[in-house]
């Protein structure tokens, strides 16, 4: 396989990525190439050292997942996708159904979470006005009433609190699973890789 044969193949398999993010590894490629000739390969004998595309290809996708995670603005699930779509040779379906039950029953548990505090933080409001307005309907002690709206305004900014830092650990635990898992796929492909050498 010539040169260009080689980055066109690369790119073509690489087009569901950002243009940034294929520019970049083609460039690699190309430089990498290049110094393998410099050094006295054919284009054919360079290509034939950097392994097979399938292989090539399976690592560029875990580094970009795995450098993806690593930004906060990520989105997990697309990741979680792509890096099932490299589980799918055999000797990664493991990794993959070990993924896909780990990543979306810990997104579950914590989506489900979010949504029970959610909706206490709402509750506790909705109870607060409730509360308060039936006890100045009847006359109720204005104590009282100052003492349930602070207590009922604390439970709803409490619950509403957690809601929203679990979101964030949640993004920070998803992502930590996203890393791990493309770094066990980065390492079974280079076994794999090794072991056909």
């Amino acid at each position: 396989m010539k040169k260009r044969e080689f980055i066109r193949e690369i790119d073509r398999r690489l087009k569901n990525f950002n243009n940034e993010e294929r520019d970049r590894i083609i460039e690699y490629y190309e430089e990498l190439i290049s110094d393998y000739c410099d050094e006295g390969y054919t284009e054919e004998e360079a290509i034939e050292k950097l392994g097979s595309i399938d292989t090539i290809i399976k690592n560029i996708k875990a580094d970009l997942v795995i450098e993806r995670s690593k930004t906060k603005n990520t989105n997990s699930f697309k990741n979680v996708i792509i890096i099932l779509g490299i589980c799918t040779s055999p000797v990664l379906i493991p990794l993959g159904i070990g993924l896909f039950f780990t990543f979306f029953g810990i997104a579950f548990a914590l989506f489900m979470t979010f949504i029970s505090l959610s909706i206490g933080s709402l509750t506790a409001l909705a109870g607060t006005v409730v509360s308060v307005a039936d006890l100045i309907i009847t006359g109720g002690d204005p104590g009282l009433i100052i003492l349930l709206l602070g207590i009922g305004l604390t439970a709803t900014g409490l619950l509403g609190l957690l809601a929203y830092y679990l979101y964030k650990l949640s993004v920070i635990i998803l992502n930590s699973i996203i890393k791990l898992f493309s770094g066990l796929i980065k390492k079974r492909t280079n076994k794999e890789m090794s072991r056909s050498v």
